[in-house]
């Protein structure tokens, strides 16, 4: 899909924490100062447009979205951690937030500079909230990151929604107003349900009060806990962490989750409630995927129930989670913010 790419060019204003005393730059200098970029090309928008955190037909991050970023200095010749830098999540945390179409801007501090000699290390996540399940731990280490049971809201959602960036041994540019793009992709997996009706006894308006459930049971639960790597940019399926037996998608015709990659759907049963044109509770049937026996990280699993009056006709379909749709495959156009 061609189409126009946005970009908002940023200046990183708050310290490089991996610069402590002994590793500030020699010169702090106008054309020293680290500047980013944050891109989201048209064909890259993932999310649903009903998304309040989108804006522009999914195109950018509407203002206000809050983003984490991370830096740690490496060495050039190899990319390793320098010696001495502080690698620690919770002492090298940064707050950015989406300003109007698209730009970030970074909430406190002054300019971060380049390192005298060094490159660097930049890693990204979305939401913010979800650095909570990065304390204590430092680059290339693991954690835990946990989606909600109950995504009917924007906000739930949105938090279940990880989303990372790994950009490593940056060096400075030549150019000094070139500026660092940040890619994000999804860690996790999404699973998309379309009600559709066949029946005339089955209108548009009764789907859109439908509510959706994911139904495990206790031996076969819907896992909630991934585990996660963003410095090598793995997650998958925690088997010893949070379960549930229910997720609630959102409410109408076209509903999604955020699960963790590296389960299996297959044997959930998909739950479907809707009312009748008085408003009263009008229809309810079930759907047993037998399918999607291990979901992947950055794919979109659609499940199209098409409604009969005795019966449902279904298709499933997997797409890398990164089309401008939702529903075209595209696996050459990361996830732009």
């Amino acid at each position: 899909m061609k189409g126009k790419t946005i970009i908002a060019t940023i200046t990183v204003t708050m310290a490089l924490l991996a610069c402590e005393q002994d590793k500030e730059p020699k010169v702090n200098a106008p054309e020293d100062v680290i500047r980013l970029t944050a891109v989201m090309a048209p064909e890259s928008a993932t999310r649903s447009t009903t998304q309040s955190h989108l804006s522009n037909n999914g195109m950018q991050f509407t203002s206000g979205q809050p983003i984490a970023l991370f830096m740690t200095e490496a060495d050039p010749t190899n990319g390793s951690l320098v010696s001495g830098a502080n690698v620690s999540y919770d002492g090298n945390l940064h707050s950015l937030t989406t300003g109007t179409n698209g730009a970030l801007d970074f909430d406190l501090g002054s300019d971060c500079y380049w390192p005298a000699t060094n490159n660097v290390n930049f890693y990204a996540w979305h939401p913010y909230a979800a650095d909570g399940c990065f304390a204590g731990k430092k680059a290339g280490e693991t954690t835990v990151f946990r989606v909600n049971a109950n995504q009917s809201t924007d906000e739930a959602y949105k938090a279940s929604d990880l989303l990372w960036a790994r950009s490593t041994n940056i060096a400075k540019p030549s150019i000094a107003t070139t500026a660092i793009p940040l890619t994000f992709y999804h860690a996790l997996s999404k699973v998309k349900v379309v009600l559709q009706s066949s029946s005339s006894l089955i209108t548009a308006s009764q789907l859109s009060t439908a509510t959706v459930l994911l139904k495990g049971t206790a031996s076969a639960p819907i896992y909630l806990d991934a585990t996660v790597d963003i410095d090598g940019a793995t997650a998958s399926c925690l088997t010893t962490g949070a379960t549930t037996t229910e997720v609630q998608f959102g409410t109408g015709s076209t509903t999604f989750a955020v699960l963790p990659s590296g389960q299996s759907l297959s044997g959930k049963v998909i739950d479907v409630t809707f009312a009748d044109n008085d408003g009263d509770t009008g229809g309810h049937f079930t759907y047993t995927i037998s399918t999607l026996n291990t979901i992947a990280a950055a794919k979109l699993y659609t499940i199209t129930l098409t409604l009969k009056l005795n019966s449902v006709t279904v298709t499933e379909t997997v797409h890398d989670w990164e089309a401008g749709s939702d529903d075209r495959d595209n696996t050459s156009n990361p996830l732009y913010i």
